[in-house]
């Protein structure tokens, strides 16, 4: 999605590129589940690569011309598999602090070269479900107990002095930022119930 903001006859804009639900470090043997998918490290950080490269042939080598005045680089929650169910404790493919450490790695780097192609990047954190360290879901504290917090705040840390990237991370449940005017509000969702309970 590009926001679009007409100056001096030119059209600008600043895109958000979305990251939610990578759920990473769960395991998904392709043989349980009659060959029809498979999920993995090795498989979430190709996907890793192919959503920066793929946003960058995008954004560039399919517009004409484009001007962009930085890039909102959303997460929206449940980047991690987490410990929120035992199968999933027992499952997964490395442990909850591992794969923290790797994660972080491999979002600094989708980061990083976000901010060389478009100079500016704003980085909103929400938390999801999957990250939480409790049993069931928490209002009061909600994102101090949240690997996703975690993870926002350690990038947050390794980006202090590059001016370039800036971060939002709020003690609540959702982010709330403007683009040209624009409000939005960013948030996992999981707290909504009804409907067909998506």
């Amino acid at each position: 999605m590009v926001d679009r903001h007409k100056s001096s006859g030119k059209t600008k804009g600043i895109p958000t590129v979305f990251a939610s639900d990578w759920h990473y470090g769960e395991i998904v043997h392709k043989a349980q589940i009659n060959g029809m998918n498979e999920f993995n490290l090795a498989i979430a950080d190709r996907r890793i690569k192919a959503l920066v490269d793929g946003a960058i042939n995008l954004l560039f080598d399919e517009q004409k011309d484009p001007i962009y005045d930085g890039l909102v680089f959303a997460m929206g929650g449940d980047m991690f598999s987490g410990v929120i169910h035992e199968e999933l404790k027992e499952t997964n493919e490395k442990e909850m602090f591992p794969t923290l450490l790797q994660l972080t790695e491999r979002v600094e780097w989708v980061i990083s070269s976000l901010a060389k192609q478009f100079g500016k990047v704003h980085v909103p954190v929400v938390v999801g479900n999957h990250g939480r360290t409790s049993r069931k879901p928490v209002a009061k504290n909600r994102a101090f107990q949240n690997f996703d917090w975690l993870l926002g705040s350690l990038l947050a840390s390794r980006f202090r002095g590059d001016k370039r990237v800036t971060f939002q991370i709020p003690e609540g449940p959702d982010a709330q930022y403007s683009i040209y005017g624009h409000r939005y509000l960013l948030t996992h969702g999981d707290q909504f119930r009804g409907g067909d309970g998506m």
